[in-house]
């Protein structure tokens, strides 16, 4: 398995945009509307996370391995052999050293459901911008083995929301469902493409002035991932490399607060080239392969968030490049159920940074 919002889990990961210090330009000397500085930022690590999280399950699905490694990563294991008519030699004699042609042939398992789960902690330090708190994610799915290379699924995900934003002596929390089909195509034996796409309905409510004032709104959210996975594995070690690409885009509604103020509907544009490089060690025991791994990613936003006006002349800063750093432990057992544990971390963009944890179950039938 692979950790790193990963809708997002691909939307996980996950992977903030602004931070950093204050920069004085000749903006308006307003306060921002309400939301308008965190919402890009918690869109995208939603999304990210969500698309990390359905991603990895292609991952695992269409290389038929329980192998671990960072989000959004797939692979072929040596001794996964595939065959015409759909079954696939066990990868059990593989991990413990044996020739591909003396591992045991079973029929595959097309079928699979599986949940994943992630917690995430948000600080952003920026002055006139700061907020902190926590985006937790859900996603539950099917999926099957419609041949020997290509595999279909569906995604139910579930996020929450729960800032405070201390610029305005307020909180933002929001809730949303997502659907999002995926599909994930086995190349050659050594690389993979996955692609998911999907659509969120978020429920926003804020407050603000010490909580006196509050104000709810909706809004729509597409977001798609898409990614190619190239692997080598050498004994019990395999290698990777991963080139991907996230989207998204929000529309929020306008709304009136509580005082009869009146906030502007809004909109969000974001994209995220990423860059993965990771590996992983096999230790076969009896009953089950425990899989230690690690990655890092290189994050490029592409197109990246707007500058928000923070008021008196301040914008949030619009670093566009950071990093995630993450590892964790796999453990897959002999009747197909995997297991993965794991936690990373976002560096690397200026006053921004995302602490996370990750678990994941799949079983096939």
């Amino acid at each position: 398995m692979r950790h790193g919002i990963h809708l997002a889990g691909i939307a996980g990961g996950l992977m903030m945009v602004a931070g950093g210090p204050a920069i004085a330009t000749s903006c308006p000397t307003t306060t921002p509307a309400q939301g308008a500085v965190v919402a890009p930022e918690t869109a995208k690590q939603s999304a990210a996370t969500t698309a990390g999280l359905i991603s990895e399950r292609i991952a695992t699905t269409v290389s038929g391995s329980v192998t671990a490694g960072g989000p959004q990563l797939g692979w072929v294991g040596c001794g996964a052999t595939l065959t015409e008519d759909g079954e696939e030699a066990q990868l059990g004699a593989a991990a413990a050293g044996a020739q591909p042609a003396a591992a045991p042939v079973a029929p595959a398992k097309r079928n699979a459901v599986w949940v994943g789960t992630s917690g995430m902690r948000v600080n952003k330090s920026d002055y006139g911008g700061a907020y902190a708190g926590s985006v937790l994610n859900g996603v539950v799915g099917y999926d099957r083995r419609v041949s020997r290379r290509l595999v279909l699924g569906m995604a139910v995900g579930y996020e929450g929301v729960d800032i405070d934003t201390k610029y305005n002596a307020g909180t933002l929390e929001s809730t949303s469902l997502s659907l999002a089909p995926y599909a994930g195509l086995l190349l050659t034996n050594w690389l993979t493409a996955d692609a998911t796409v999907g659509y969120s309905r978020v429920n926003y409510d804020f407050t603000r002035s010490s909580r006196s004032i509050t104000g709810s709104t909706t809004a729509n959210r597409w977001f798609g991932a898409t990614n190619l996975t190239a692997r080598r594995k050498l004994g019990r070690l395999t290698g990777w490399t991963a080139l991907g690409y996230l989207r998204l885009g929000e529309e929020r509604a306008a709304y009136l607060e509580q005082n009869g103020s009146s906030v502007s509907a809004s909109s969000v544009n974001l994209g995220q080239v990423r860059w993965t490089v990771g590996g992983a060690y096999d230790i076969a025991l009896r009953k089950v392969t425990v899989t230690p791994n690690l990655f890092a990613r290189l994050e490029v936003d592409a197109p990246a968030s707007e500058q928000v006006s923070l008021g008196s002349g301040l914008v949030a800063n619009d670093d566009r490049t950071g990093a995630v750093f993450g590892g964790g432990l796999d453990f897959g057992f002999k009747n197909g159920l995997s297991l993965g544990l794991g936690a990373n971390t976002t560096q690397f963009r200026e006053n921004t940074r995302v602490y996370g944890g990750f678990l994941n179950l799949r079983y096939p039938f």
